[in-house]
């Protein structure tokens, strides 16, 4: 009788313990005012013709992936996604030679998932960064960026350019983007290592 009291008591214990911790990964995320300021901020940027305050932009992108990092809510996170689609695929196009801004956009993009994902396959996909050589260096980094988002419909995209582009940096950036899979799914994964073996 005594020890049947005894393990009562322990899980209560346990139940007591725990229950603060089940609360507090059931509570919402309120909504962070400063994230409409930084992307109202960060919409201006996009459209500055003379491209003067990219310095900022970069700056408020990175302080949204620390927000990011630390936790947004659904809607805050869908709002910034949208944010930085804007800037990539619809703002001022800046030439490749002031291209950082973009470089910034697709790490941010890079850690929303399957928005960010479409966002991404849509710059890469579009005229807007055109196949040429001006332009690899930010191509790599949009692919390279789809691939952290590990958003899995991505991967045959992914396959077809590690074992298709005509550019070497490209069939190289495609190749580490699916090093992200690797917690997939073994069906995923073995998708990949044939995928990449039929290439080599």
């Amino acid at each position: 009788m005594t020890k049947t009291r005894n393990l009562i008591s322990l899980v209560a214990i346990a139940l007591a313990l725990t229950a603060p911790v089940a609360a507090q990964k059931k509570a919402k995320i309120p909504s962070d005012p400063e994230v409409a300021t930084k992307l109202k901020a960060l919409k201006s940027i996009a459209g500055d013709k003379k491209f003067t305050q990219d310095a900022k932009g970069i700056e408020i992108i990175d302080e949204l992936i620390q927000k990011q990092e630390k936790g947004l809510n659904a809607q805050d996170q869908k709002n910034v996604a949208k944010g930085l689609d804007s800037l990539l695929n619809k703002g001022r196009l800046r030439p490749a030679t002031k291209a950082q801004i973009y470089n910034a956009t697709a790490e941010a993009l890079g850690r929303h998932g399957k928005a960010g994902a479409k966002a991404l396959k849509s710059a890469y996909e579009k005229k807007r960064f055109p196949k040429k050589r001006e332009w690899v260096s930010l191509r790599e980094k949009l692919l390279i960026n789809i691939g952290r988002t590990k958003e899995e419909a991505m991967v045959k995209f992914l396959l077809d350019e590690a074992r298709r582009s005509p550019e070497a940096a490209l069939m190289a950036a495609a190749g580490k983007a699916l090093g992200n899979f690797a917690e997939s799914k073994q069906k995923l994964r073995r998708e990949v290592v044939s995928g990449m073996i039929i290439k080599w």
